[in-house]
Parts: C-alpha cells; structure tokens; sequence
C-alpha cells in the first residue's frame, strides 16, 4: 500500500461526505481540519536533529496528542521525558524508541495501524517485576533479527544481563516508528503473554497483507519468526 496521497483519497472523501450528506449527518471537514491542524502542528517534515521531537513528533501526528486532549504539539511534547544518556544505540540494540501507554492498547494500535482484535486486558507482563510502570518512557531495541528462527523460550534463557523481551505496548510503539520491522517477518514481544494462556505469546506481523497484533502458541522456531528485545534501564 502506497503512502503517497492522491487524487483518489480526495474522491474517496467526497463520496464518504456525499453519503453521510444522504443521510442527513453533517459534512467531514472539521474531521479534515483537525488532520491538517494536526499535521502541522510542530512544523511539517520537522527538520529537528533532537530525537526527542523527532520521535514524539511521530506518535502526534498518528493522533496521540489528539486522543490525549492536547491543543498543540507543543502541549504534548512538554510531557514526554528527556533521553539519558543510558538509552545510546548500539549494534544490539539500534532503535531508539518512545513508548507512550496513556490511550491504552486497543487504541494505540488504532492509532498506530494494527489490527487487534481484542480489549486492552489481553495481555500481562510475562514477568512484572521486570517490566517498567511508566506510562510515557524510552527504550533502545531490536527488531528481533538477531534471534530469527528461535523460540520464545530459548531467547528468554540466554538474554544477556541487561536484555529483555519487548512487551505488547513497545511493539506497537517500534511498529508505529519503525513500520519497516515486519517487512519480512514476525515479531514475538515475549513480554507479554495473553491472560488466559501464558504459553501464547504477543506478536506482531502481516497477516494478509494487514499489519496486526495478535498473540501465538511460540511451539517451533521458524525462520519466518523472530524474538525482540530491549536493553533493560
């Protein structure tokens, strides 16, 4: 799917107007005009070397600045927290990524692009006590690559010290930043696991050409299945 707009997307949004115009509702623009404010907000294609803006300008203009009640980019980029020096890419883990949990699960992969097809309790932390609290944060990770073809299991027996396994929310977060990790795989966040069975494990990939969160029974390794983390802070 292209991600260029078109001539095409404007007709679609006129038939969309015309047929709620038919039904008596009322027109789309100001559900236009709030896109536009919204893209703009910030500044277009920001130009900003600071990752900070980069990365929260990113999650605003997917609209979660607009499900928090934010006015500006600037409202919502004074709540997201500066990156310490603790979260420096390296080869293990080359993805800097901003996580913000505040519109919940089901609406973050919404916002993101993901189909899920369940309910903000799908999920728990595979182990709480190793998991952040937070609900804004940053994290430096992986896209999995580096453990292709390996159970779920067995990456979570030879993690190094200060690795572990992404959670749901962070993979929705390095979807939404980094849409190109699927490309060409799976990708178990093996930190969390669905409530009713904590042998099926969080994943994402493209399930008929549709980007999706879902959770799978990790039972075989499969080349076409990898295993993401994250450095632990």
């Amino acid at each position: 799917m292209s991600n260029l707009f078109s001539v095409g997307h404007v007709a679609q949004l006129h038939e969309i107007q015309s047929a709620r115009l038919k039904r008596g509702l009322p027109g789309i623009a100001p559900e236009v005009e709030e896109l536009i404010r919204r893209l703009t907000s910030g500044g277009v294609g920001t130009k900003s070397d600071d990752p900070r803006v980069q990365q929260a300008k990113c999650l605003w203009d997917k609209g979660w600045g607009r499900e928090l009640k934010f006015d500006s980019f600037d409202e919502y980029l004074a709540t997201i927290p500066g990156i310490g020096e603790e979260f420096i890419t390296d080869e293990r883990f080359p993805h800097l990524i901003l996580v913000d949990r505040r519109p919940g699960l089901t609406k973050s992969c919404s916002l993101a692009g993901l189909r899920f097809n369940s309910n903000n309790n799908t999920f728990a932390d595979f182990d709480p006590k190793q998991f952040k609290k937070e609900d804004v944060y940053w994290v430096t990770c992986n896209d999995g690559r580096q453990n292709r073809n390996r159970k779920t299991v067995d990456c979570r027996k030879s993690f190094a010290k200060d690795e572990i396994g992404l959670v749901a929310f962070e993979g929705v977060a390095l979807y939404a930043q980094r849409p190109e990790v699927i490309n060409d795989h799976f990708v178990y966040l093996c930190g969390s696991v669905h409530v009713g069975s904590r042998d099926h494990v969080a994943i994402i990939g493209c399930w008929g050409g549709v980007p999706e969160l879902s959770w799978n029974l990790d039972v075989d390794a499969d080349p076409d299945y990898v295993v993401a983390s994250r450095r632990e802070c």
